[in-house]
């Protein structure tokens, strides 16, 4: 797979303005990460063959997940006629920091994925034109796939994924609610198959 990062700017912005990322969001698996996502006046989309360690946002504590939009592959970034090309080291960095997602429990079925999630913050920044920063959060939700036959993705390992939302707005609550619901199926699913064991 070829590495790819491009940041669009869509709008010119002041070095000293602070940009918020409201929509899309990352997704990132052992080999591989992505991003897509957008807000104030800027965009970011990335692809790449380089991943990192997702296990590592099972835990207790909190957790900051680093990543930079590096010239790994193709890279293109524009504003005003200005561009980040291949030449240059990288085209701007993210940290993601949230809460420690919690650990599957150690009698999970084998044949159910868990699904855990949290809310996380963003800061960033980008190296285009002068540079300037950006801020937002979310909802993080991991996903330890466990199918009999699981898919190349799930044996990748765990996937983490961060979805940008408006502070506040219904639409994040709806996206926060969602997810824990289908969190809550999951869990219901396999506590209907623990109490029929039990009576087996």
């Amino acid at each position: 797979m070829t590495a790819f990062a491009l940041v669009t700017i869509l709008n010119g912005t002041a070095a000293a303005t602070m940009l918020t990322a409201t929509d899309g969001g990352l997704t990132f698996f052992l080999l591989d990460r992505a991003a897509n996502f957008s807000g104030d006046g800027f965009s970011v989309q990335m692809t790449s063959p380089f991943g990192l360690d997702t296990t590592a946002a099972f835990t207790s504590g909190m957790v900051s997940i680093f990543t930079v939009f590096d010239n790994s592959g193709f890279v293109s970034v524009d504003i005003s006629g200005k561009s980040c090309t291949a030449s240059s080291l990288t085209c701007g960095t993210i940290t993601l920091t949230s809460a420690g997602l919690p650990p599957a429990p150690a009698d999970w079925p084998s044949d159910v994925d868990y699904v855990a999630t949290t809310p996380f913050t963003a800061t960033g920044h980008l190296d285009v034109a002068a540079g300037f920063d950006f801020v937002g959060q979310g909802l993080l939700t991991g996903t330890i796939c466990r199918h009999l036959q699981p898919s190349l993705a799930c044996a990748e390992g765990p996937e983490l994924q961060y979805v940008f939302g408006v502070p506040d707005s219904p639409g994040l609550l709806t996206l926060v609610g969602g997810a824990l619901a289908i969190a809550g199926l999951f869990i219901l699913r396999w506590s209907r198959r623990a109490t029929r064991r039990g009576h087996a």
